[in-house]
């Protein structure tokens, strides 16, 4: 009988499960990210984003005042 390796395996297309014995039949995944870290690199970058944000309108503020100023 001429299967595909998924069927050999004992796995099937699409199967996206795994329950009992055939938990055992699938094998490790690696990501090049550690998805762990997501929710401390998000934070992160929502922090950089509202201190460049507050850097910005501080200048533009400052830029305001002094041309208000100037007139």
């Amino acid at each position: 009988m001429n299967s595909s390796p998924s069927q050999r395996d004992g796995l099937r297309f699409g199967e996206q499960v795994l329950r009992g014995d055939r938990a055992g039949l699938a094998s490790e995944c690696r990501f090049d990210v550690d998805l762990r870290h997501r929710a401390a690199t998000a934070d992160t970058t929502l922090r950089e984003a509202a201190a460049r944000a507050e850097t910005s309108a501080h200048a533009a503020g400052y830029a305001a005042g002094w041309s208000e100023g100037r007139r």
